[in-house]
């Protein structure tokens, strides 16, 4: 009897590690623009963000969101609702690992939305972008969200395109 308890509580904590080390060490790291980039289209913008896959594996299944969220207040509290904004492309299978090598920086990947955000976002101090990106790893299958909230427009909106690789920058 106590070779059969000592056998499940062996199992169960070799199990716990290996859990552990993967979910430490196999979960994905995203980095996500901290500004828009505002790109004109002639005579219309689209509005871009960048994300940069920082992990050692791909990440599969992404999934992105872009959300206008409002606050009001009202008796007792504040409440916060979202409004969904389109994107042209709100699902992406795979982005490569990050390799500093790799000269096409399939690694990095640009959502893009033709709605107006300067029109929509109308009110700094009652609202906000937020950017949500779900991917998982290719071999762990452990999943992380990742998010980037855009709170002053003035400050989170740029004019020019992402520049090319491992960086944020707008030019």
């Amino acid at each position: 009897m106590i070779g059969i308890i000592t056998s499940v509580l062996t199992g169960a904590a070799s199990s716990f590690v290996v859990i552990l080390i993967l979910s430490r060490f196999a979960r994905p790291e995203v980095s996500v623009s901290p500004v828009i980039s505002k790109v004109s289209n002639g005579d219309s913008f689209s509005y871009v963000i960048k994300i940069i896959n920082r992990s050692k594996r791909r990440l599969v299944n992404v999934q992105a969101e872009l959300l206008l969220v409002k606050t009001k207040n009202i008796p007792g509290g504040t409440i916060v609702t979202t409004e969904k904004l389109s994107l042209i492309k709100d699902s992406v299978f795979v982005i490569d690992r990050y390799d500093v090598k790799d000269r096409d920086a399939k690694y990095a990947y640009r959502f893009r939305t033709n709605e107006n955000i300067d029109e929509v976002w109308d009110d700094d101090d009652t609202q906000m972008i937020r950017f949500r990106v779900y991917g998982h790893n290719e071999i762990s299958s452990f999943g992380r969200v990742f998010e980037q909230d855009y709170r002053i427009k003035r400050a989170s909106v740029r004019l020019g395109e992402f520049n090319f690789g491992d960086n944020f920058d707008i030019t």
